[in-house]
């Protein structure tokens, strides 16, 4: 008789398999493997979006593939103009001051040096490995914008190309065979009704500038970490003060942008995630999802029971949008009979960083709406 891990290996390899290739190929540049809460220490960027390379010397190193390509050109430069290696730098903490002052040196061999003194990963030494695996990984796939009929005739865009691309992520990453070692999140972004045609390519190679966070479509990581800290003081002086209100808290999140926020449903079984799923996929496809800006669902995870699936709006203030979110999703989902939990949750980014959850010392309830399937 087979064992049970044996059979969720099996089960899962096909994901892993391909998390392991080339994301981005498959799907002709409309999607790409994010690595969540991972800067590259080349151009701090985070997320790194796409390949993420890691030093095996350092301790905590990584880089983007756009970082690593220029280290090794780096590396090809420096052998060239010396023609022979220099000796590997000290370890991290051991560097010598004034380093910078010799890069205007003539010698050759003082300028690499201080390079090395600067950047240790520079130096053959320090091998980096891809990584292909770990579960701080999220897998995106962004939907081409629904053009106009003028746009559509000149080329394949929606709703052809954006069902063929659902198609294709549910049958690749279905939640009941992906597991949480592997991947975090399986993500479905898609922009709103535009009558400008976008090339996602473009747009998908630019997001090593600027890149979703999946909480803040749109907004650099850097951006949104600076709103936080900015939030957290305020709430700090208010709770040091005086019990806080629902009031005080948008107050917060208009102040900062920080206005996000999701309904929450909550599969059960594995039957009820891949079907909920496809369905709500499918629906945004067909632009249908109104007021919704991107979905997510969790893996399958053996030591928790159930998924959860997100399904993110701009702005939690607007209760018009968020009501047209949560009847977009009723219809989306009618006649699923698999469907147990039929709640229907929303939650504000902001209550999340600012630390707000259930049974909280000031009485403050974490979800703001509520609806039912």
């Amino acid at each position: 008789m087979t064992s049970q891990p044996a059979d969720d290996e099996l089960r899962f390899k096909a994901v892993e398999d391909t998390l392991a290739g080339d994301v981005s190929k498959q799907f002709n540049g409309h999607a790409y493997i994010q690595h969540i809460d991972i800067s590259c220490d080349g151009c701090d960027i985070e997320p790194i979006v796409g390949k993420r390379f890691k030093c095996r010397v350092c301790e905590d190193r990584d880089l983007c593939e756009n970082c690593m390509r220029a280290l090794i050109s780096a590396r090809v430069k420096m052998t060239a103009e010396l023609g022979t290696a220099m000796k590997a730098p000290p370890p991290d903490g051991s560097r010598p001051k004034h380093w910078i002052s010799k890069l205007k040196s003539a010698d050759e061999r003082v300028k690499w040096g201080a390079l090395l003194q600067a950047v240790p990963c520079l130096h053959p030494t320090h091998v980096f490995t891809r990584m292909d695996w770990g579960p701080e990984r999220a897998v995106v796939l962004t939907l081409p914008p629904i053009s106009t009929p003028l746009v559509a005739e000149k080329e394949e865009t929606s709703p052809s190309l954006r069902s063929k691309l659902a198609t294709q992520f549910l049958a690749t990453f279905p939640p009941s065979r992906s597991s949480c070692t592997d991947v975090a999140w399986i993500i479905v972004d898609f922009p709103r009704t535009t009558s400008v045609s976008i090339d996602v390519t473009s747009e998908l190679s630019s997001l090593h500038i600027a890149t979703t966070t999946g909480t803040t479509p749109g907004a650099t990581t850097s951006v949104l970490e600076k709103d936080i800290d900015a939030a957290l003081e305020d709430w700090e002086k208010i709770i040091s003060k005086r019990k806080p209100t629902k009031d005080d808290i948008g107050t917060i999140a208009k102040r900062h942008k920080i206005l996000p926020g999701k309904w929450l449903l909550f599969p059960k079984t594995p039957e009820e995630a891949d079907t909920a799923w496809a369905s709500i996929v499918n629906a945004a496809a067909l632009g249908k999802l109104t007021g919704c800006t991107q979905v997510k669902i969790s893996p399958t995870n053996p030591n928790e029971r159930g998924y959860v699936i997100c399904a993110y709006t701009d702005d939690y203030l607007n209760e018009k949008e968020v009501t047209a979110a949560a009847e977009a999703l009723r219809v989306a989902l009618w006649g699923n009979s698999t469907f147990r939990d039929c709640r229907l949750l929303y939650k504000a980014d902001v209550y999340t960083y600012l630390g707000i959850y259930s049974k909280n010392e000031w009485g403050l309830k974490p979800t703001i709406y509520s609806s039912t399937l």
